[in-house]
């Protein structure tokens, strides 16, 4: 009987394969005949990513991380469809894992984070802002990126474990980061305008790297900046220290050739952060590469910024700044706008259009019709989009997300494990950097943050796993001792 049945299921395998294989040939057949011939091969690509998939999964959350910094190049269009290459990933990914899961019969216990009944509160929210909105169509569309964010924090919980998240996914950020921030540091040097973007005005060119807006590109390298220094502090050979610090030298630049100004300012705040959050981890001999690093960096960085970079910088002060004016009229928009819709706010993402109707608008040359902005801090577009609510739930979602990070590293440091503590600093200090950058910055579902949210979990998952493998430590110890 079980010999049946084993033949029978190894009968239809056959079959399966037999019927995948001749609509591969038919599908890639059909291509050949059409105008788009010269995509024949992207149905047997398919196949082979299903597969090396459908075997390593954590292969395609690695790649959505990676493909993070490279916002510009990650959608493309055929035949005037825009595809996403993100969605190609996590669909058959999501897919893949589910399937993986119903046919195996096992639990997602796991998978249930603290977190999720405070999202699904916030995404509650969301809805009901969304419906009450006077900008249906904009507050849709902002209410489908954060099921998309939902979708995505899903995706890594499911795949992601705390080994994953102590050894891999760091090196995948820190590389990722490192090639988009190295190839806008050439873009700007060597005039690529592919990496880099010169302003309207022609007085200068800014470091875009693989990201599409500048001060996207210097968020997330500042983000990194304290994973490669853990990572510095604890490197094993002196090859992989002045690997780090190469790293280090090429993220200062990238920083630099931004030309954020609000990003320079960050970066200062991340100094004296990761002066805070590393001091008990650094050794005298870390101090002496440190300062040879620092200097070296500095001298470099001082000697390749053009002028332009420092009056830039040095109009910091100046209120008469357009760019500085401009956003403080946001405080006044944002204020009367919170002041409209308190509870629930306007809608998501309606900041933009509420702005335009203001007399701070300004008008399109093109076609003489109003033009909106956004608020450049996230979390105004949050407060007049969601309201107070939305607003406070977020920031709890946040808080919780930062306790979950300390929680972890203070049992690491009582249970003396300095290098395990010093990485969910590393880790700690990533998000925080994020959250502070999104003060300046309007992205309500930026990934990084989405991703830290993820990291402050698996680090308490991954102290558990360590706690678990010590306590079996000391209970072999002691039957140890018991025979002995």
């Amino acid at each position: 009987m079980n010999l049946f049945s084993h033949s029978g299921n190894h009968h239809q395998s056959h079959i399966l394969a037999k019927l995948m294989i001749a609509g591969l040939v038919l599908m890639t057949a059909y291509i050949l005949t059409s105008k788009f011939y010269y995509l024949a091969f992207v149905p047997s690509l398919g196949v082979v990513a299903a597969l090396l998939l459908a075997r390593y999964p954590q292969l395609g959350v690695y790649a959505l991380v990676f493909l993070i910094p490279f916002g510009a190049f990650r959608k493309f269009a055929v035949a005037g469809i825009e595809v996403n290459i993100s969605w190609l990933i996590a669909g058959p990914l999501f897919i893949l894992v589910m399937a993986r899961h119903l046919l195996n019969k096992t639990t997602i216990s796991a998978k249930a984070i603290p977190l999720w009944p405070w999202l699904g509160l916030f995404f509650l929210v969301n809805v009901i802002s969304t419906w009450l909105s006077p900008y249906p169509q904009s507050a849709m569309h902002d209410m489908k990126l954060w099921l998309a964010s939902f979708f995505y924090i899903a995706l890594l919980v499911m795949l992601l474990t705390p080994k994953d998240f102590k050894t891999v996914l760091p090196n995948v950020l820190i590389f990722s980061v490192c090639l988009s921030s190295l190839l806008g540091n050439l873009g700007f040097f060597f005039n690529l305008s592919l990496f880099s973007r010169t302003q309207t005005s022609g007085a200068f060119a800014r470091n875009l790297g693989g990201a599409i807006d500048a001060n996207n590109m210097s968020l997330m390298v500042i983000a990194c900046l304290p994973l490669v220094v853990y990572r510095f502090i604890y490197a094993k050979s002196l090859w992989l220290k002045w690997l780090y610090l190469l790293v280090l030298a090429n993220s200062v630049l990238a920083v630099g050739t931004t030309y954020s100004r609000g990003g320079f300012l960050i970066f200062m705040l991340a100094i004296v952060l990761m002066l805070v959050e590393f001091h008990r981890y650094l050794k005298v001999r870390h101090i002496g590469f440190a300062l040879l690093g620092l200097s070296l960096g500095l001298t470099v960085f001082v000697t390749l910024m053009p002028s332009s970079f420092w009056e830039r910088q040095s109009s910091l002060g100046d209120w008469q700044d357009s760019s500085l004016a401009r956003r403080s009229s946001y405080l006044f928009v944002a204020a009367d706008a919170f002041m409209a819709r308190p509870v629930f706010g306007s809608g998501p993402d309606s900041f933009y259009h509420i702005f335009a109707q203001t007399h701070f608008a300004r008008l399109s040359k093109e076609d003489g019709r109003r033009l909106g902005r956004y608020a450049h801090n996230t979390y105004i577009e949050i407060l007049v989009g969601m309201g107070a609510l939305g607003l406070l739930i977020f920031l709890i979602i946040l808080a919780k997300a930062m306790l979950s990070f300390s929680r972890a590293k203070r049992h690491f440091v009582e249970a003396g494990l300095n290098e395990q503590a010093c990485f969910i600093g590393s880790c700690r200090l990533f998000l925080l950097l994020v959250l502070i950058y999104l003060a300046i910055f309007s992205e309500s579902h930026h990934k990084f943050m989405l991703l830290g949210l993820v990291m402050s979990q698996l680090a308490m998952q991954y102290w558990q796993q360590v706690s678990a493998e010590l306590l079996s430590q000391q209970s072999l110890q002691g039957e140890t001792v018991n025979d002995g």
